[in-house]
C-alpha cells in the first residue's frame, strides 16, 4: 500500500460507503467520503493523507455526486432525502425529499447519477423499487424538479448514465424468488430459485 489515512471511529465502529475524487478540484487531490457511522462527509486530502474536514448529513450518508465546482449531492438513505452540500462553506444548504407528501417513509435513497449534458439527476429509491428523475436548475443552491419516476426489479442499488445517454440499473435482488405455491405453516416451506441480481438498461429515447 501506498499510505493510510485513519479514521476516527464512532461508538467503535466505522462504516464508510463511498469514495469519489472532486472532478472540479484542480490538484486532483481532494477526496469526498461518506462516514455512515458517523452520519458525515469527510473531506480528504489525499496527499497530505488527512482528512481536512467534516460535513454533517443525516443517517446512513450513501453515494456522492458533484454537480459543478460548488455543490455535491449525497443520498441520505435513512433520512429519505438527498443533501445538498455546498462545498465551499462547508455546509447542507438544502435537501431534496424523495418520497410525495403523506406518504410513509422508507423510500431508502441509495445510488445517484448526475447527467450534465441533460442537467437530470437520477436517484435510486430502493425501497420502492424505482429510480427517480428530477430535472435540475442552476441555482444558489439549484433547484431540483420531478421528471418522472423509472420502475425497477427487486431492490435497485446503483444507476449510470452510459456514453449514448442510456440510463444503466443495477439490481441487487433481481425478480427475487418464490414459495413453491403450497400453504404452510409460519417459518417453514422450501424457497424455489435464488435471488440473483439483474442490470437493467433504460435506452436514452425513453428517458
Amino acid at each position: 500500500k501506498l499510505g493510510a489515512i485513519a479514521i476516527p471511529p464512532a461508538k467503535d465502529s466505522h462504516s464508510l460507503f463511498d469514495l469519489v475524487r472532486d472532478p472540479f478540484e484542480p490538484t486532483g487531490h481532494v477526496f469526498y467520503a461518506t462516514d455512515q457511522s458517523r452520519a458525515a462527509i469527510l473531506e480528504i486530502d489525499a496527499e497530505k493523507a488527512t482528512i481536512t474536514r467534516s460535513i454533517q448529513v443525516e443517517k446512513n450518508p450513501s453515494q456522492i455526486v458533484f454537480l459543478d465546482a460548488t455543490y455535491l449531492l449525497v443520498t441520505e438513505t435513512d433520512g429519505d432525502s438527498i443533501a445538498v452540500v455546498n462545498r465551499a462553506s462547508g455546509t447542507v444548504e438544502a435537501r431534496v425529499p424523495v418520497f410525495e407528501k403523506d406518504a410513509p417513509h422508507g423510500f431508502s435513497p441509495t445510488g445517484l447519477s448526475y447527467d450534465a449534458a441533460t442537467k437530470r439527476l437520477y436517484a435510486v429509491l430502493a425501497g420502492v423499487n424505482a429510480v427517480e428523475a428530477y430535472d435540475v436548475s442552476p441555482g444558489s443552491p439549484p433547484t431540483f424538479t420531478p421528471a418522472g419516476r423509472i420502475p425497477t426489479a427487486w431492490w435497485p442499488t446503483g444507476v449510470m448514465v452510459a456514453p449514448d445517454g442510456a440510463l444503466v440499473i443495477v439490481n441487487g435482488k433481481g425478480h427475487g424468488s418464490g414459495t413453491d405455491g403450497k400453504p404452510y405453516p409460519w417459518g417453514q416451506g422450501p424457497i424455489t430459485g435464488r435471488m440473483r441480481g439483474s442490470i437493467q438498461r433504460v435506452p436514452a429515447a425513453e428517458l
